[in-house]
């Protein structure tokens, strides 16, 4: 196996990199992503990062990336500024936007992006 990625203890080959590519790019089309449009990435380092650069590529649009350390309102802020089709972010920053009732992003679209987690709305599960 050739490896493209190491993540953890976890190696991509480059033909998986590829499929999950390919998957994602079909996901973000039916989000309505496409040429300009923009999808926000707020999470630590993960697979997701790699392959949302590449997807984004694929479709001409813009991968936008917020620190994780910024404020919920900096986020937010910058988050509207960025006007994305679709946000993904991990659980534990999806949490923390839940927990807080002043944080409000013009998003209809959000993306869990955790390993393991399995649900409708999750990016492993899509």
């Amino acid at each position: 196996m050739d490896t493209a990625v190491c993540y953890g203890e976890r190696a991509v080959s480059y033909d998986e990199l590829a499929t999950r590519v390919r998957k994602l790019v079909s996901v973000l089309e039916g989000f309505g992503v496409g040429e300009g449009d923009k999808v926000a990435l707020v999470s630590c380092n993960c697979l997701a990062h790699i392959e949302l650069l590449f997807a984004c590529a694929r479709l001409n649009a813009v991968c936008v990336q917020c620190n994780v350390r910024l404020s919920n309102a900096v986020t937010a802020q910058l988050l509207n500024e960025a006007d994305p089709t679709v946000v993904i972010a991990s659980s534990a920053i999806m949490k923390r936007f839940a927990d807080d009732a002043a944080f409000q992003v013009r998003c209809e679209t959000f993306l869990v992006v955790d390993e393991g987690i399995e649900s409708p709305r999750s990016y492993e599960g899509l």
